[in-house]
């Protein structure tokens, strides 16, 4: 027979595996499972693998069915959450297929958590464009007022750990851009447009005020003042400012009109500036 390849019993309660005259499975007394390090393992866990290169621990989804969109192969992180109420819960992290297309590889990863009483929730997926698509809603910061939160969040004590920066090395005369796109659809994907007077989107300035993030400073809004079509939406642009007394939120100083005019002083007493070429 095969007289390099056996299952021993080397101690008290312990279990091995040998192929070619080494070990490569142990499970020990306390039930964890030691495989390819030789039965040594200096904090052991419930499942320890060890290899020496390439690969080494393989999960395989090898349905062959439908090659779906969403076909994924999972890991579960369970725990027990309490002897009341919900017990155990889990997050996961999921290996997906992009699309239905049989022989198309495009695949991400995506990160799945899950609030008190609630099913796993995507929160984070990495395309296989390498996007990064993040949602952090219930995050610990609330800003601009209660219960607002924010998809995506930066936060640090230092210019490095809160500096955002787009750099584009490219040979042609094209720079970095930073899209702001409001649709009036009520879904994922939509393209939906918006009506005339909805704002299209804001960079908002505010301030902590001792006791939340809700102050605002300073806006920059873009308003659409006619109805988009044609590959065409009329705009206006606004800065606003909050003044040092009287109104606690920004007012609006200076707007661009989507005909060029430039109106300051805000909507109450408008001073026209226009080029009369």
């Amino acid at each position: 027979g095969d007289t390099n390849t056996a299952i021993r019993f080397p101690s008290a309660d312990t279990i091995t595996a040998e192929t070619a005259g080494s070990e490569r499975v142990r499970i020990n007394s306390d039930g964890d499972v030691i495989i390819g390090s030789g039965g040594a393992w200096s904090y052991p866990k419930a499942l320890n693998v060890q290899g020496s290169s390439g690969s080494i621990l393989s999960l395989y989804n090898a349905d062959t069915t439908t090659y779906a969109a969403d076909t994924a192969t999972t890991i579960e992180f369970k725990l027990l959450t309490g002897n009341t109420g919900t017990t155990s819960a889990s997050c996961e992290i999921r290996a997906f297929k992009e699309n239905g297309t049989n022989g198309n590889s495009a695949r991400g990863l995506s990160f799945y958590t899950g609030g008190n009483g609630g099913s796993p929730t995507e929160r984070l997926r990495i395309t296989s464009e390498g996007a990064l698509l993040l949602s952090t809603a219930g995050t610990r910061r609330n800003t601009k007022g209660s219960s607002q939160y924010q998809a995506f969040l930066i936060e640090g004590t230092t210019n490095d750990t809160t500096r955002m920066s787009m750099i584009r090395s490219s040979n042609d005369d094209n720079g970095p851009e930073i899209q702001i796109i409001k649709t009036r659809g009520t879904s994922v994907g939509s393209v939906t447009k918006p009506n005339q007077n909805d704002y299209l989107g804001s960079f908002v300035f505010l301030a902590g005020d001792d006791s939340d993030l809700f102050t605002r400073a300073a806006e920059i809004s873009v308003q659409a003042t006619g109805t988009p079509a044609n590959d065409r939406c009329p705009s206006d642009m606004m800065f606003s400012t909050t003044p040092t007394s009287g109104a606690s939120t920004p007012q609006e100083r200076l707007r661009i009109t989507s005909d060029g005019k430039i109106l300051m002083g805000g909507s109450a007493a408008y001073a026209t500036f226009e080029n009369s070429s």
